[in-house]
């Protein structure tokens, strides 16, 4: 049956739960003192007093006690180990100056001592090394005066005094996280009791206040519990509590000495110390301990995802999954915990475990110290019967605030102690407490706000072009290709810069909701003159005939065209399936732009589709209408890239890629030769006598008659074309015994519908009546 102890000392559990062994290494006539575990826990280093001289000596020995020899590590005026830094390089030891005292370093490899404190004044010593091996806390005295807690770094600097707690006891430590400090304290009272601070001086806290003296304090590696010297039985003994104070523990029985000095091993399975047995007054010896995991429950946050995992768009939402596991005793009950204290709207919740609940500002809630009014959103999930290794979830969706630059969240998990009563709990110390209270790890999400960036084409003008938004965060002139970020979502206003012989486009409203990529086309302005070149006009301005809802991306680019001179547009910026454009012109012409626009459906240019499965919908203009007509160039070619994982699903041994392109009457078949791949895409490149609309398709060659349509070489303006497609037509219709059908996919028109064969014949009268008229035409004008 537990016995209660103190008020708010925690429940007195016996050590037949806690310990598993004490063992003594050593066994001499000499006092054996102040133990340190090396760095990987397989030795001890100790002092031995000389009954001679009275001098202190030093000596390692293996973690069971063999294999004792002197390392002479610090020897000369030695007081007493005080710690070894986390990687085992460097002792401190306290020495002493004739009446003073200062602390040292020691190099474990050379045996160099080098002075951190050195004050003639005062006396200074029994240091802690940090968990990161770059502070120290320690002792300082001035004659006279009480002794103080202070902290100074390796090298000796920074001094400085941490809290105002005096009289400060010999034993001290780190927190694990290196946060706080634990050390004794007497003050005004007659006996010590066990304090914390942080590092840099806040939160000093009293964690004993009990008529009994605690002294010589040190935290476990994993931070839930403390070992430390007390007299509550009536003589100096070991003790073990968690850090909590829901228990504590009498570790030993008639061996504990005034200087203990207990020093928890790497692994936190063993405690080494000083103490008596056999008549003598002080030798080594280390308690092997149950696992804390035996004892109580032992909750752990085992798993924090958050989805996206590190910043979300202000309109998304985030996903939070938060995952404890019972690495102890069973347990009657327990919380997975997690707060909102930006006040994000909690959009759902669910979880693994019996209860889940949601606290909205305003509601009553059980905190630290009572009931509390709820400060902001809350989700809490309740498990009965939590059992060893035991693992619940909660899921959480969260939306962010308007406006917020992150998502803040905080996470605790408790599970009752059945034995005392309380709770156990995950975080035990943090640098965060919740609304309730409690030590919380705290986590964040960035919230990413809109970002604006503007494309000015053409290229040849887009150094000199700038546009700027007329209200928002950032209202300064900008180049083409400039992002502005962290904008609201709304809408703003884009505004273009005036160039000379260049009509600015148009004031943009744009509606901004995550990244948004628009674009500003400047034109030639036609009242700026010719071209002194004296060439024709070959058209700054390209006006589309595709409907604005139809054109899924666009891209433009600008050069002069010189007759003789080969000509390439590159379209950098991969808005579309075109890379380039190439031809020879023929004629002179000013600046032409060249346009491409790649289209969500059908073109409103073209009648009907090619045959096949269709890839993209791609109208390509290069110069005003009319201007760049097949008789004014020749050796046209279109470069073009088709994704590779469509091409998986759509390619086969009996199919392959096809470019199409419409020449005002009728589909014609590009030669098209593959030219490259790279992971993503594979490359082609196609012959064209110009520039029209254009279909990427996946064409197997069994699908339908229309195979038999001949690559183009000229446009249909040429007769002799005209009379090749007419005798191509007609081989058809006599081969199969069916008219061709323009645009006829898998005998499925335009709406998706299988055509009727009437609507085949509809189709060859619509082509075929013009071309026999043309040749009756050209027989008649014979015969004359």
């Amino acid at each position: 049956m537990p016995v209660e102890a103190a008020e708010g000392y925690g429940v007195n559990i016996s050590e037949n739960t806690t310990v598993k062994t004490i063992k003594f290494l050593t066994n001499s006539p000499e006092l054996e003192l102040f133990p340190v575990w090396t760095a990987d826990g397989n030795y001890i280093l100790y002092t031995v007093k000389n009954n001679e001289s009275g001098a202190l000596n030093s000596y390692r020995m293996k973690a069971d006690g063999s294999e004792a020899v002197r390392t002479g590590i610090g020897e000369g005026n030695l007081i007493g180990f005080n710690d070894l830094n986390p990687n085992g390089t460097e002792l401190i030891v306290t020495k002493s100056d004739g009446s003073q005292s200062d602390l040292y370093r020691i190099d474990m490899n050379s045996g160099i001592a080098t002075p951190i404190t050195n004050d003639p004044q005062k006396s200074e010593g029994w240091g802690a090394w940090c968990r990161l091996g770059l502070k120290i806390i320690h002792t300082q005295e001035l004659p006279g005066s009480s002794s103080q807690l202070w902290i100074v770094d390796r090298d000796g600097s920074n001094n400085t005094r941490l809290g105002t707690s005096e009289n400060i006891g010999t034993g001290k430590d780190w927190y694990p996280l290196g946060l706080r400090v634990i050390y004794s304290a007497n003050n005004s009272k007659e006996k010590p009791d066990l304090w914390t601070i942080e590092w840099y001086g806040t939160n000093q806290t009293q964690l004993t206040d009990t008529p009994y003296g605690e002294w010589n304090p040190a935290f476990s590696p994993d931070g839930k519990q403390i070992v430390y010297v007390s007299d509550e039985g009536g003589s100096p003994e070991l003790w073990l509590r968690d850090i909590q104070g829901n228990y504590r523990v009498k570790l030993t029985e008639n061996l504990g000495i005034l200087d203990a000095y207990p020093k928890w091993s790497p692994d936190g399975s063993k405690i080494v110390f000083t103490g008596h047995s056999s008549g003598n007054s002080s030798d080594i010896a280390v308690i092997e301990l149950a696992s804390s995991a035996d004892i109580v429950p032992s909750p752990k946050i085992t798993n924090v995802e958050i989805e996206p995992l590190s910043t979300i768009f202000e309109k998304e939402v985030a996903n939070i999954s938060v995952t404890v596991k019972n690495e102890g005793k069973n347990s009657s009950e327990g919380y997975i915990s997690v707060s909102f204290p930006n006040g994000e709207r909690i959009e759902r919740v669910e979880g693994t475990g019996g209860n889940i609940k949601t606290y909205a500002v305003g509601d009553l809630i059980q905190g630290k110290t009572g009931e509390i009014s709820v400060q902001y959103p809350s989700v809490e999930l309740l498990q009965y019967q939590w059992n060893t290794q035991q693992e619940e979830t909660i899921n959480i969706t969260v939306k962010p605030n308007s406006g917020a630059e992150k998502i803040v969240f905080l996470i605790r998990a408790s599970l009752k102690n059945d034995i005392a009563g309380t709770y156990e709990r995950d975080p035990l110390i943090s640098e965060d407490i919740d609304q309730e209270g409690f030590n919380v790890y705290n986590y964040s999400i960035n919230v990413s706000k809109s970002s604006l960036k503007v494309i000015i084409e053409p290229q040849a003008i887009e150094t000199e072009a700038k546009w700027k938004i007329t209200a928002g965060p950032d209202t300064e002139w900008h180049p083409s290709n400039y992002t502005i970020n962290n904008l609201t979502a709304g809408n703003y206003i884009i505004q273009f810069s005036e160039i000379s012989d260049w009509k600015k486009p148009d004031d943009v409203a744009v509606t901004v909701n995550g990244d948004s990529v628009n674009k500003g086309i400047y034109t030639e302005n036609p009242s700026s003159g010719s071209s002194s070149g004296g060439g024709d006009s070959g058209g700054g301005i390209v006006t589309s005939l595709e409907s604005s809802r139809n054109i899924d991306a666009k891209e433009t680019a600008s050069r002069y065209i010189n007759s003789g001179l080969h000509v390439k547009f590159d379209f950098p910026m991969s808005a579309t399936c075109i890379m380039n454009l190439e031809f020879d012109p023929k004629k002179t012409f000013k600046r032409t732009a060249a346009t491409v626009e790649m289209l969500k459906e059908k073109s409103a240019q073209v009648p009907q589709l090619p045959p096949g499965k269709v890839y993209k919908n791609v109208n390509i203009q290069v110069g005003n209408a009319g201007t760049l007509l097949s008789e004014n160039i020749e050796n046209g070619s279109i470069g073009f890239k088709v994704e590779k994982p469509w091409i998986r699903e759509n390619i086969d041994k009996k199919s392959e890629i096809r470019l199409w392109r419409y020449n005002q009457t009728s589909w014609n078949k590009l030669e098209v030769k593959k030219i490259g791949e790279d992971d993503q895409y594979s490359y082609f490149e196609a012959k064209t006598p110009g520039f029209s609309s254009f279909v990427i398709t996946a064409y197997t060659r069994e699908e339908n008659t229309s195979e038999e349509m001949k690559i183009e070489q000229k446009d249909p303006e040429d007769t002799s074309s005209l009379k090749e497609t007419y005798r191509n037509s007609s081989t058809n219709e006599k081969k199969d015994n069916k008219p061709l059908s323009v645009g006829a996919d898998n005998g499925k028109g335009e709406n998706g519908k299988k055509q009727e064969s009437g609507g085949k014949i509809k189709s060859v009268i619509v082509i075929s009546l013009p071309l026999l008229a043309l040749l009756i035409y050209l027989g008649a004008k014979k015969r004359v």
